[in-house]
Formats: C-alpha cells, structure tokens, sequence
C-alpha cells in the first residue's frame, strides 16, 4: 500500500454489568470483540472503513417477590454482533488548535440467544432467540489541540459534540413462563430506545514516532428518560 493507506486491527475483552432501577434485574457479562480496519489520508481529508466481530456471555439475575416470598432467577445467555462501518472527517489546522467535521455511518447485526431461567420455580422464563439489524448516522465535529513533546512525542487532547440518528434500535423478546406449553404462545416485549441521541466525548491520546499510542476517552449518549455512559482505555502498537 502507499504512504497514505493505513490499515489497523485490534483485539478487545470487555466485563460490563448492567442493573435496573431498584436493582430488581442484575446482568453480568464478558465478552470479546475483533475489528480490522483501513483509512486513507488525502491531504485534510481522512476516509476510512472498519469491521467487527464480536462474541460474549451473558449472565441474568431477576429478583421476584411472590406472597411475601423472595425469588431469585438465574439465566445464562450468548451474544454475538457484527458490523460494518464507514467515516469521514475533514481536518482544518488554526496554529496548535484543529477543528474535524466528522460523519460516520454504521451497520449492526445483533443476536441475543435464547435461555431458559432456573430458580424460581412456576416463575422461571423460556426466553426465545432475537436478533436485529441497526443503523445509524452521527454527524459531529471534534475540537482539539496537539502539542509536541520531547523525542517526537504527540500529545492530542479533544472534545466532541454531534447527534446519533438511528433505525432499527428498538430490540423485540418473546417469552413464555418455562413450565408453560409452548403452543400457549408466551408475552412479548419491546425495548424502546431513542431514535435520537446526543453524543458526547471528550479524550487524550499520546503517540510518537515508534508507533506506540496510548488513548484514554470518555463518551455519554443524551436522549429523553436514557443516559448512556463509556469509557475506553487503549494501547496500541503499530508495525
């Protein structure tokens, strides 16, 4: 490839737990996840395009009181997600300080597998298999500041605002209680998410001329009755 073509890939662990108001649904999982991508640089421009696979278990914990008595349910689940994603972003330098019109466009492919709880007895749930494909758009613009340090050293701090647009995000799950016939049918429910989002970051990334780069970033998504927040933490080693 020529000077301007880099191409990229990184490995990732993940340990997320996730827990409703009042703690009543607990969820614990690990999972991995693969990207590899390429990015071209043509003078301001940069353009670039990434792929990803990722796999993990899920581990589920409903709290239940029936007549008094207190339930708890246990389920365990697989997760797996592909997707494929595109950006673009125009660079314009004012001395140190750097403004970056950016949109990124992605496609998801989301499957969630299906599980049968145990502990509760007559309450227990057969959860069915799900799956979904999102789509989304995020146009945003990043301001920044690179400073040079000692033995070629970059240090590049920044901040972005922009806007989510998404489709196809709300997830559908059908359930029956375990113990029920499967010809019964079963309850179906519908996770509403926001179709708009306001995203928001901020970060500080160090890199130098022997390909090692450091990046730790900070990301909260913005909508009506939903607050989503991410940090990241990355070493990376380019050869």
């Amino acid at each position: 490839m020529g000077p301007s073509w880099f191409p990229g890939g990184v490995v990732g662990y993940e340990d997320s737990r996730i827990s409703s108001t009042m703690d009543a649904t607990n969820v614990d999982g690990q999972a991995g996840l693969a990207v590899l991508a390429l990015k071209r640089e043509i003078g301001p421009w940069v353009i670039g395009g990434a792929v990803d696979l990722g796999y993990g278990t899920y581990n589920t914990r409903r709290d239940i009181t029936f007549g008094g008595t207190p339930l708890q349910t246990r389920g365990s689940s697989n997760a797996l997600n592909a997707g494929a994603h595109f950006n673009a972003s125009y660079q314009k330098f004012y001395g140190n300080w750097y403004v970056e019109p950016q949109i990124n466009l992605d496609m998801t492919y989301l499957r969630l597998d299906g599980y049968r709880e145990t502990g509760a007895g007559p309450f227990n749930l057969d959860v069915s298999t799900s799956d979904d494909v999102v789509f989304s758009a995020t146009p945003a613009v990043k301001l920044g500041r690179r400073v040079n340090l000692e033995n070629g050293t970059i240090l590049n701090a920044y901040a972005t605002a922009g806007v989510r647009f998404l489709s196809g995000n709300d997830w559908n799950t059908n359930a029956r209680f375990a113990n029920v016939a499967s010809s019964s049918g079963g309850l179906g429910t519908t996770l509403d998410t926001p179709d708009v989002l306001g995203r928001f970051g901020a970060g500080v990334e160090v890199f130098n001329e022997g390909g090692i780069n450091f990046r730790v970033q900070y990301d909260a998504s913005v909508a009506s009755n939903y607050l989503s927040h991410q940090a990241e933490l990355r070493l990376s080693v380019a050869f």
